[in-house]
């Protein structure tokens, strides 16, 4: 097998979208769905250990996002990580919450509160919601075979350099994950969801080669999460 190679910005990335259906109009409900079937699409291969949240201020009627409030940057995150993994937030001023885990359920009830929050008051006509989940700080599985058994690290290979990336083994899986600063400011797998007016927009991007070259015995992990993300309805573009 070739050597794990690890990509530059931006990665690569798979983008699918999703149109929620006409009875699922309140932002709770909808970041609901949209949680139960992201986490059910990684479960067994990435485990989300952060969650960034950028509300908006949206017209009532189409629910399209026009603006925001004056605090719009929430970051749900795991108490305990990863060794070595660190949270590398998107914006810098994200509130910060922690949960011994990230859950749908743990992500819902903190997520709820925040959208009956009157922020968007001083704006007429407005509705509060939710208008990007993004989740950078990730513990994915590595295929049978990749890690020798119990080894401690993982050579990558970045560029011209070779990297010793931590592993974590759980149930005889060998997992890694990151960002593991300043080795790397990207986790090897992240997931960018985009709402607007009930239109949602997912991106999954790969830093990792071992999950994304067509051959890769990582490839079948990857695959699984998008034909799940299709059963429920999401479309690949």
């Amino acid at each position: 097998m070739p050597p794990i190679t690890i990509y530059d910005f931006p990665g690569e990335t798979q983008r699918l979208t999703y149109t929620a259906p006409d009875n699922v109009q309140s932002p709770v409900a909808l970041g609901d769905l949209a949680l139960t079937m992201l986490f059910n699409a990684c479960d067994g291969f990435c485990d989300l250990l952060a969650v960034e949240l950028v509300l908006a201020c949206c017209e009532p009627e189409t629910r399209y996002p026009w603006s925001r409030p004056e605090q719009p940057f929430r970051l749900l995150h795991q108490r305990q990580l990863p060794p070595r993994v660190q949270l590398h937030p998107m914006y810098a001023n994200s509130i910060p919450t922690t949960v011994e885990q990230v859950t749908p359920a743990t992500t819902l009830a903190w997520l709820t509160p925040l959208l009956a929050q009157d922020s968007c008051a001083s704006s007429a006509d407005t509705l509060l919601s939710w208008h990007e989940l993004l989740f950078n700080t990730t513990l994915v599985r590595l295929p049978t075979g990749i890690a020798p058994p119990l080894a401690l690290t993982l050579p990558v290979q970045e560029r011209q350099h070779t990297l010793a990336h931590p592993l974590v083994w759980r149930d005889n899986a060998a997992w890694v994950g990151g960002p593991v600063t300043p080795q790397t400011l990207k986790a090897p797998l992240e997931l960018r969801l985009i709402n607007e007016a009930g239109l949602l927009t997912l991106d999954v991007t790969c830093y990792w080669s071992v999950w994304w070259v067509g051959d890769s015995p990582g490839r079948p992990l990857m695959q699984q999460t998008l034909d799940r993300l299709t059963t429920d309805g999401w479309i690949v573009t």
